[in-house]
């Protein structure tokens, strides 16, 4: 059979084409496939490239542990807060009557003076 390769050159001396680039090639579309079925991120899929799927699934539920004990703690930081201003706002009412009543108190005591 003819061939158009150069002498001594076979088909798997091409990039692409040697035993180990097909098994590559078929491991990456098996990977593919896995992180398709679970919805992998682009930087998942290199992370699961090198380590495997497994390990970004438990990463995943790490992160995921982290940022809801995050957003439990800015939720406790927040009512936190909405207790403070409540406080505040509580005492500024006070001080606000106290103010008035000394206004009034001071107008009383200037046209008892006249």
């Amino acid at each position: 059979m003819p061939s158009n390769l150069p002498p001594g050159c076979k088909v798997s001396d091409i990039p692409g084409n040697s035993p180990e680039d097909k098994k590559y090639k078929i491991a990456t579309d098996k990977l593919l496939d896995e992180l398709n079925k679970n919805d992998i991120s682009p930087t998942e899929f290199e992370i699961a490239a090198k380590i495997g799927i497994l390990s970004v699934r438990e990463m995943r539920d790490r992160v995921r542990e982290q940022v809801t004990k995050h957003l439990l703690s800015n939720n406790e930081y927040i009512d936190q807060l909405k207790h403070e201003i409540e406080v505040l706002r509580d005492e500024l009412i006070t001080k606000n009557k106290t103010i008035k009543e000394l206004q009034g108190e001071i107008a009383c005591l200037r046209s008892r003076r006249r």
